[in-house]
């Protein structure tokens, strides 16, 4: 068979996924057949370089992957000898339920808006609070 592309970063709009204004530049790396340690190494060292990390940081299986949530059931299990920590969606992805309450993916699209939405709501809410003094509008005169 021919040999596999080589592993190139995606962006995130790319994939189609939705981010918070501020968030940082964010590249994801995917992991090719079998889903091994050695592609987990590979995929990550390249989105290590994408991001600007330089070359010899510690990788997987040496460094821990850390999930937000377990691989969905349809999808391939993460190999048994890569260490994992569960913890926080990276910042400035809207619509990630906390660590261990979802599967550990990207929330569909009109989630992710929605979520989005949400925050900016709230947080004009409160800059309409704090600008009346500690007042809701509602009690306003």
């Amino acid at each position: 068979p021919p040999p596999a592309p080589p592993l190139e970063p995606w962006s995130m709009k790319t994939l189609g996924i939705v981010t918070a204004p501020n968030a940082p530049d964010y590249f994801a790396v995917p992991v090719p057949e079998p889903y091994g340690i050695k592609q987990y190494t590979e995929a990550a060292a390249v989105a290590a370089g994408a991001a600007g990390w330089p070359a010899g940081i510690t990788l997987p299986p040496d460094a821990p992957v850390v999930i937000f949530g377990p691989p969905p059931f349809e999808g391939p299990t993460l190999p048994p000898a890569l260490k994992m920590s569960l913890g926080p969606a990276p910042p400035g992805l809207p619509g990630i339920p906390p660590p261990g309450f979802g599967m550990g993916t990207i929330p569909p699209k009109a989630w992710a808006e929605e979520a989005l939405k949400a925050k900016q709501d709230a947080k004009a809410s409160l800059l309409s609070v704090s600008r009346r003094g500690g007042r809701a509008a509602a009690h306003d005169p």
